[in-house]
């Protein structure tokens, strides 16, 4: 089962979550090992089967990291799943929402 992303509208109809598959999550933490430059990612991704949250404040940070792993060589689907989330990003930013992570 994939990772759930979602924007926490507060309500119980939240968008349609943006999933990550565990292939892509193998690879991106493999960098998020080696790297020491993204602190929130390394954290929201700590455990797949868990759940964790992208506070307002810290969701232009996130983007900026999210930006800034895309310029690592990456698989064609880690790349698609990043655009993805920087879009989920900015529409979180726009909201003033959080993000939920949540593990199945």
């Amino acid at each position: 089962m994939p990772l759930d992303i979602l924007i926490d509208t507060g309500s119980k109809e939240n968008a349609k979550p943006l999933m990550l598959f565990i292939e892509e999550y193998d690879s991106i933490m493999e960098v998020l090992e080696k790297e020491e430059s993204f602190p929130i990612m390394k954290t929201i991704l700590l455990n797949y089967y868990g759940e964790s949250e992208v506070y307002i404040n810290k969701l232009t940070a996130l983007r900026q990291e999210v930006m800034q792993f895309k310029t690592f060589k990456v698989s064609e689907k880690v790349g698609a799943f990043l655009n993805e989330f920087v879009k989920l990003i900015e529409s979180a930013e726009r909201e003033k929402c959080t993000i939920k992570l949540i593990g199945d």
